[in-house]
């Protein structure tokens, strides 16, 4: 027992208290000094510190609804209202070089990137339906009124708004689908254009359709074919530029197929809505025209039937 105390050190319990003690201030230069009194403490790594860049913004924002449009599901509402966040600026750039071709640069990289939407290609078809109705409709009665010897009424074609509607939606909706199919139906998975990305594009590329359905009103045959190849030929090849990094290993037909269609829409868009070989198709003769004019044919028939009846 007594070697089992000596090795163990019991303290006493007077010892184990709480003491109590004073020590002076003194004054030491090296040791650091806070001043309470002062309004703000600046540190070296605070955010305000004029050393240290703050984020771009821009990219934040990218980042974040990047990460929140690929993690938000098919079928909630984040998903979509994503398609829509797009600020004006944005879609003004996407607008504007949609129609202008830049050699060496990528539409969807450069202007898309990863922040597709649909809000710009929604708004662009459907001034685009309305643009290519009114103006159809305006060509129309100039081909009438240039034609007098038809002596038509000219009336309203209301039915130029839902054909319009129908090619336009047709071309921006399904083919890019087509083309969507193509690619995962060829096994590349990893391929940077998606559904949405070529939804997008494909709108945007409808722009410059704009401008020319009001200058397709000029009545004159060589302009407007003039302007079916200049403007299916510059918003082509944004197409084409946008698409090259994922059909370029598989030949130059996918690439052909998609300028002869473009080109296919701008000529349909002439031949049927602006051509002026056409006389109107929309007129309803006058009343003066109903009247029928006895030939001298009926007019003998007439006599010998008279002749028959008295005898």
């Amino acid at each position: 027992m007594s070697k089992v105390s000596n090795l163990i050190d019991i303290e006493s319990p007077d010892e184990t208290r709480l003491q109590f003690q004073d020590f002076p201030i003194s004054d030491n230069s090296s040791v650091a000094k806070l001043d309470v009194n002062a309004q703000s403490i600046s540190f070296a790594d605070s955010p305000e510190d004029p050393s240290i860049s703050s984020p771009n913004p821009e990219a934040t924002d990218s980042f974040y609804s990047e990460s929140s449009f690929r993690s938000s599901s098919l079928l909630s509402f984040e998903f979509y209202q994503s398609l829509f966040d797009v600020n004006t600026d944005q879609v003004v750039d996407r607008i504007i070089w949609s129609m202008l071709p830049r050699p060496k640069i990528n539409y969807l990289q450069h202007y898309i990137a990863s922040k597709p939407d649909l809000y710009g290609p929604f708004w662009v078809c459907v001034t685009l339906v309305f643009t290519i109705a009114i103006s159809g409709n305006i060509a129309d009665y100039m081909r009438t009124v240039d034609q007098p010897i038809y002596n038509h009424h000219w009336k309203y074609d209301f039915h130029m708004v839902s054909a319009s509607a129908s090619i336009i939606f047709t071309y921006t909706c399904f083919l890019p689908v087509i083309l969507w199919g193509v690619i995962k139906w060829q096994g590349d998975v990893e391929s940077p254009l998606g559904l949405l990305e070529l939804l997008c594009v494909y709108g945007y590329s409808m722009t410059i359709f704009i401008p020319m359905s009001v200058l397709w009103l000029i009545q004159i045959g060589w302009l407007q074919w003039l302007l079916v190849f200049v403007g299916s030929l510059m918003s082509g090849c944004v197409l084409i530029t946008s698409v090259w990094p994922t059909f370029k290993q598989r030949g130059m037909i996918f690439i052909l197929v998609i300028q002869v269609l473009h080109s296919l829409l701008a000529m349909g868009f002439m031949l049927h809505f602006f051509h002026v070989s056409n006389p109107s198709k929309h007129a309803m003769p006058t009343v003066p025209s109903l009247i029928a004019t006895p030939t001298p044919a009926l007019k003998v028939v007439a006599g010998l039937h008279n002749a028959t009846v008295s005898h």
